[in-house]
């Protein structure tokens, strides 16, 4: 295809006037390993003539200005001095470096849309097809802004989330990925998934959903309404009935769902949510589990929680950090 034509084609595609029948070559002619660094090139240049987000400079400025207004917000430097010959080897490399980075970093923003949550926070978002989702604290999830190019509408999850998938009269599928290979098939349906530290976990509450783990390479598991799945580092699956599979989604309410859960288990908990280290020196009291659903809408909350529950004691060492440990007077 030339690519006056294929320019052509995309510009349709993108002001959203194209044809199925045109639709149908845009797709062959996007299997050409060539047309597809046109297509990045030509993304680009389309979002530069038509802008989504237009950024507030004068409100940028007035947040910078005041950070140079504060004490100590500037420093001077001496400038360290190289021959011209040496140092210009390490600018091309350095140059080079920066731009193949703000290309891949425009094309990631250009190609998906990004929502993030910090520490401590959680957030509901709809998507462009009008799923919706929530996000739990530090998080991240990027959504396809193209799915028609791909086939699919795809979902990159860092961390925890709770889908609910709207159903498309087209039937076009809706993928959740995740950094460990894990793979989460879905045509529309609630569920939850959970990736982090090179393990995941899926929770169905309605509908059908398919996974597939890409590290194992294992056959795909279809997973039924109340199923638990968790996901070992290896690509592994352990299936489980939940009785109460809505429990898992409780973070959304400022609330923790514990089964079983040890209490180092609940400090990776705090570490993932809240950024707070939660210090056991005990090994035995670091293995102590608990189970029920309770309400807390920050570490601290949860370690007074624990603390009445088994009569513990806990200090703050660091604003980032709690010890928790025995009542000197108790034992367990």
């Amino acid at each position: 295809m030339e690519i006056d034509q294929l320019k052509n084609l995309l510009r349709r595609y993108f002001e959203g006037t194209l044809t199925q029948a045109q639709m149908h070559l845009l797709r062959e002619a996007l299997a050409d390993p060539v047309n597809q660094h046109a297509y990045y090139d030509f993304l680009h240049e389309w979002e530069l003539g038509n802008p989504q987000i237009l950024p507030d400079t004068e409100a940028d400025w007035l947040a910078l200005s005041g950070r140079l207004n504060q004490p100590g917000s500037l420093r001077t430097v001496a400038p360290t001095w190289r021959p011209l010959i040496r140092s210009s080897r390490y600018w091309v490399a350095a140059a080079l470096l920066v731009a193949a980075l703000t290309g891949y970093w425009k094309r990631d923003l250009l190609l998906y849309h990004h929502y993030h949550t910090g520490y401590g926070s959680t957030k509901s978002v709809r998507l462009p097809d009008g799923s919706e989702v929530t996000l739990n604290a530090n998080s991240d999830l990027k959504f396809s802004r193209f799915p028609a190019l791909i086939g699919q509408r795809e979902a990159f999850l860092k961390g925890e989330a709770a889908f609910s998938v709207t159903h498309l009269s087209d039937h076009t599928p809706f993928v959740v990925k995740t950094e460990d290979s894990l793979q989460v098939s879905v045509l529309g349906t609630d569920f939850l998934v959970y990736s982090r530290r090179e393990r995941s976990k899926v929770v169905l509450t309605e509908g059908a959903i398919q996974l597939r783990s890409l590290k194992s390479g294992g056959a795909p598991l279809l997973v039924k309404p109340g199923q638990v799945v968790n996901v070992n580092s290896r690509g592994n699956f352990a299936v489980s009935q939940s009785p109460r599979p809505a429990e898992h989604f409780c973070w959304k309410d400022d609330r923790f769902f514990f089964d079983n859960t040890s209490l180092g288990e609940i400090g990776e908990q705090l570490q993932e949510r809240f950024g707070i280290r939660l210090l056991i020196p005990d090994s035995a009291l670091a293995a102590t589990a608990i189970s029920g659903n309770y309400p807390a809408a920050n570490a601290e909350e949860v370690v007074k929680m624990l603390s009445t529950i088994l009569n513990l004691r806990y200090s703050r060492p660091h604003p980032h950090e709690i010890l928790l440990q025995k009542n000197l007077n108790f034992q367990l």
